[in-house]
């Protein structure tokens, strides 16, 4: 069976009693994330969702302990994607670090 995001996720409460909450598969599902359920086709610029392959990727985001979603091998963009980490120019023993006060 063939239905929105909202419908599919109401068919799986009914289903297993549970279901990622609706701002979740919001986001999870955003081009920029790009973790979102299998889409079957699109209604307008609605996408469709079958229930039974909505459920089986709901049913593997259920984690043994809390904890964010493992966002796999989604490439980092942005500026901070080319230096994750970038050294304080203010860091004990680096030639910047003294500060003078006029």
């Amino acid at each position: 069976m063939l239905g929105f995001r909202r419908e599919a996720r109401e068919y799986m409460i009914r289903k297993y009693g549970a279901c990622p909450s609706l701002s979740t598969l919001n986001k999870l599902s955003a081009p920029s994330v790009g973790q979102g359920p299998p889409i079957e086709g699109y209604l307008g610029r609605r996408p469709l969702y079958d229930f039974d392959k909505f459920a089986d990727w709901a049913l593997r985001l259920i984690k043994p302990q809390p904890g964010r979603y493992d966002r796999g091998d989604i490439p980092a963009t942005g500026p901070a994607a080319a230096d994750a980490v970038q050294p304080c120019p203010y860091a004990a023993g680096s030639a910047s670090a003294t500060l003078t006060h006029p």
